[in-house]
């Protein structure tokens, strides 16, 4: 079973910003870091929206607008809209290119994942591979019970960070998934 890691803040508190940046810092470590953000979009009308970021190659796609009006293949869910095909090819993505890595991310883990939607399955498939060493799981502060109870995440995370953090605290969340993915001491 891979280890756990976690990000965690309140919403709208920058936890993909600082997702991305630990990205960056494990891959310039060398290790190999796949799964996906969500990032706020602004449309022409200048709605807030989410789109998915595939970290293999920075593919997008739309996964939520504001609103309460479905449409085929659309569901409500707290005042969002998501494209429930969205989910879907998230988890194609992971399972394409999680096998064998390093750290795999999955941003913005909250009250849907808790009720067994959204990327639900990504992170059960995940947190179940012997091949990957750590799931990194951005989660919304006041969710993390229900994430946490969810998922069976009874053990101490690999490592922790509260966002927004300084400096100093990615550098030393980064350091630690890197110990843990390597064995290395720093």
């Amino acid at each position: 079973m891979a280890q756990w890691a976690l990000l965690t803040g309140p919403k709208g508190c920058g936890k993909s910003t600082q997702a991305l940046e630990i990205v960056r810092r494990l891959r310039e470590a060398g290790l190999r870091v796949e799964g996906f953000v969500q990032a706020g979009t602004i449309d022409s009308l200048e709605r807030k929206g989410y789109d998915l970021v595939r970290l293999h190659n920075e593919q997008r796609l739309e996964l939520a607008r504001p609103g309460s009006q479905e449409r085929p293949g659309e569901e409500a869910f707290c005042s969002w809209v998501f494209r429930q095909s969205a989910f879907g090819v998230a988890r194609d993505w992971a399972m394409e290119d999680g096998p064998g890595a390093d750290v795999i991310v999955v941003d913005e883990v909250s009250k849907l994942e808790a009720a067994g939607k959204g990327h639900h399955d990504v992170i059960s498939w995940g947190l179940g591979r012997e091949d990957v060493k750590v799931m990194l799981l951005c989660v919304r502060a006041d969710q993390l019970f229900w994430v946490m109870e969810k998922f069976g995440l009874e053990q101490e995370p690999s490592a922790m960070m509260e966002v927004p953090a300084e400096p100093e605290g990615l550098r030393e969340f980064a350091e630690a998934l890197v110990e843990r993915c390597t064995g290395a001491q720093g």
